[in-house]
């Protein structure tokens, strides 16, 4: 079954995040490469949320001094 969008009612959600885009590839190779529950893609994964966080702290704007 297809759920159709009102676009009256709903709007569409925004612009894709370019990091997740990024990462989607690793995560789907990474899905393809071990087993469903497996101690192997809970760690793979780990690695992968810990450098998404590292990329998006090291893009932050950060204060400065003026």
């Amino acid at each position: 079954m297809v759920t159709e969008r009102d676009s009256e009612f709903e709007p569409w959600p925004g612009e894709p995040d370019p990091i997740n885009t990024a990462l989607m590839p690793l995560i789907e190779h990474i899905f393809a490469v071990t087993a469903a529950g497996s101690v192997e893609r809970g760690k793979a994964m780990g690695e992968v949320l810990a450098l998404l966080a590292r990329i998006r702290a090291a893009l932050r704007p950060k204060p400065r001094l003026q």
